[in-house]
């Protein structure tokens, strides 16, 4: 895996001295397209629900 892949991410406490990596939303939404065979498609990504000033006018770089 590329290491520029390993970018957005934030360490959270979940319990006492234990500790997870969570995505942040542009990373999880990223990692969702690139990973979801299709997932670039414009029937898939108007399926997402995103806010419409996120969905009107982007472009999904390819």
């Amino acid at each position: 895996m590329k290491r520029d892949w390993m970018k957005g991410y934030v360490r959270h406490e979940v319990a006492p001295n234990q500790f997870a990596f969570v995505a942040q939303a542009e990373k999880a939404l990223l990692d969702l397209i690139h990973l979801q065979p299709g997932g670039d498609a414009p029937a898939y990504l108007s399926e997402l629900r995103l806010q419409k000033s996120l969905a009107a006018g982007g472009q999904v770089a390819r």
